[in-house]
C-alpha cells in the first residue's frame, strides 16, 4: 500500500508523466512499424501459443475497431487528452504515483494512434487474442485501457475513500510547499535588500574620508587667513608707534 500513498510534487510529477509517457509511446511506434515491415504479406506469427498472435490490420475507428471512421474527431480527441492532463496536473499541487502512471498510460496511447490517424488516416493494429474471440489491437489501445482502469481504481479505493484527516494532511503537504516556496522568496529579497543597504553604507563610509579632507582643508585655510590679519595687525601698530614717537633732535 505504500506505492499507492507514494505522492510526487508538482515538478516530479511532470517529470515522471513526461518520462513514461515517452517510453510506451516509443514502444508503441517501433512495433508498429515492425509489423507494417514484416507483417503486410498477410501472414500471421505465433507470439504466445494459444494466447497471443501478431497479424496485421488497419482500423478505422477508435481502440479495438469501435466507431469506424472519425479520423478528425479522434486527432482532436487525442490532442484535448494531452491539454487536459497537462491542466489536470497543473491544478494540484502533489499527485499520486499511480495517479501519474495511469494518465501517462492514457496519453501515450492518445497520442500513439492519434498519430497513425493524422499520418495515414488509420491505425495499425496487429496483436490479435487467439483464445477468445476479441478484436486485434496495439500497444497504444492496451495502454489506454490498463490506464483508465487503474485510474478509476485509485479514484475507487484511494481517492474516494480518503479520510478528512487524510484530506487535510494533503491539504496541509500542499501548503506546507506554498510557505517554502514564499520563505524562500522572502530570504531573496532580504538578501538583496541586505546586500543594497551593505553597498550604501560602504559608499558612506568611502565618502567621510572625502568630506573630512574637505573639512581639514577649510579649516587650515581659515588659520592662513587669520595669522596673516594678526600679521597685519601686528604691522599695522608698529607703524603707529612710529608715528607717534618721533626720534628726539
Amino acid at each position: 500500500m505504500s506505492i499507492l500513498k507514494k505522492r510526487l510534487t508538482r515538478p516530479y510529477a511532470f517529470a515522471f508523466y513526461v518520462g513514461i509517457a515517452v517510453v510506451l509511446l516509443i514502444a508503441d511506434r517501433i512495433t508498429k512499424i515492425l509489423a507494417v515491415e514484416h507483417l503486410s504479406d498477410g501472414t500471421s506469427v505465433t507470439f504466445i501459443p494459444y494466447v497471443l498472435d501478431f497479424c496485421l490490420t488497419f482500423n478505422r475507428g477508435a481502440a479495438f475497431g469501435i466507431f469506424q471512421g472519425g479520423r478528425v474527431f479522434f486527432v482532436i480527441l487525442a490532442l484535448a487528452v494531452c491539454i487536459g492532463v497537462f491542466i489536470y496536473l497543473l491544478m494540484h499541487k502533489s499527485h499520486s504515483l499511480v495517479e501519474v502512471l495511469a494518465i501517462s498510460m492514457i496519453a501515450a496511447g492518445a497520442v500513439g494512434n492519434g498519430i497513425d490517424r493524422f499520418r495515414a488516416g488509420e491505425v495499425v493494429d496487429f496483436i490479435r487474442p487467439v483464445f477468445i474471440d476479441f478484436p486485434i489491437f496495439n500497444i497504444a489501445d492496451s495502454c489506454i485501457t490498463v490506464g483508465v482502469i487503474i485510474f478509476i481504481l485509485y479514484l475507487f479505493f484511494v481517492s474516494f475513500r480518503k479520510t478528512p484527516a487524510q484530506a487535510d494532511e494533503t491539504e496541509d503537504s500542499d501548503a506546507v510547499e506554498d510557505s517554502d516556496v514564499a520563505e524562500d522568496s522572502v530570504a531573496v529579497d532580504d538578501d538583496a535588500a541586505e546586500a543594497e543597504t551593505s553597498d550604501a553604507a560602504e559608499d558612506s563610509v568611502a565618502a567621510i574620508p572625502a568630506d573630512e579632507a574637505a573639512v581639514a582643508q577649510g579649516e587650515d585655510s581659515d588659520t592662513v587667513e587669520i595669522s596673516a590679519y594678526i600679521d597685519i595687525e601686528a604691522n599695522d601698530a608698529v607703524d603707529a608707534d612710529d608715528i607717534e614717537d618721533p626720534p628726539d633732535a
